[in-house]
């Protein structure tokens, strides 16, 4: 399972480095790291359907907290569905502009039908132990803060 979670993380590394060219390839910044925090959070409390369905508000928002989010989030939750038997995995993965409403309403269908319930149920499940993992490579990869440089100040 933790390498799964890192398989994703790195997955969302690898395809912010392609878009920011002065991103370091191998770090998160701390508002990433947060950002995947928080979805583990928002699994437990509200579920796999909320947490997709704030992706969708969140690119509708803007905002750079919101972007921000909805980046780390789709990335994560993409991931994810696309291990899903019910939804077409060649959809999500070679759609780059693969969108929050096209994955609202995969995930929305799963929750409503009644045979895919339990599929819904196990992949929210999985979501939640994955939220763990993904918190542990965050913090793993999570730039480090220049404790060093303050502390010589105080000096």
């Amino acid at each position: 399972m933790s390498l799964l979670a890192h398989d994703h993380i790195q997955a969302y590394m690898s395809e912010q480095w392609r878009t920011q060219e002065k991103r370091p390839k191998d770090k998160l910044t701390d508002a990433e790291a947060t950002s995947i925090f928080q979805l583990g959070q928002h699994l437990r409390v509200f579920g796999l359907l909320s947490a997709v369905g704030f992706v969708s508000q969140s690119n509708q928002q803007g905002g750079d907290t919101s972007k921000q989010r909805g980046k780390v989030w789709k990335t994560l939750l993409g991931s994810l569905l696309s291990d899903a038997p019910s939804i077409r995995t060649e959809e999500l993965k070679e759609d780059a502009d693969f969108d929050a409403a096209k994955m609202m309403t995969k995930v929305k269908g799963l929750a409503e039908q009644q045979k895919t319930q339990s599929e819904y149920m196990a992949m929210w499940q999985k979501a939640l132990k994955l939220s763990k993992h993904w918190s542990f490579w965050a913090k793993a990869y999570q730039e480090e803060k220049k404790i060093q440089d303050e502390q010589r100040k105080d000096v």
